[in-house]
């Protein structure tokens, strides 16, 4: 699964904080997760 989601700093803490409860209860697996950075500049 890819998830882009712009956020600025400390935010996809508090996305996937909020979005907890459905990744759990729709077995995604984390194990894999991966972030990354990137800048327009």
């Amino acid at each position: 699964m890819i998830v882009i989601h712009q956020h600025q700093e400390g935010d996809l803490d508090r996305f996937l904080a909020a979005n907890s409860d459905w990744i759990a209860t729709h077995d995604v697996d984390m194990t894999s997760f991966d972030q990354s950075v990137w800048t327009t500049d």
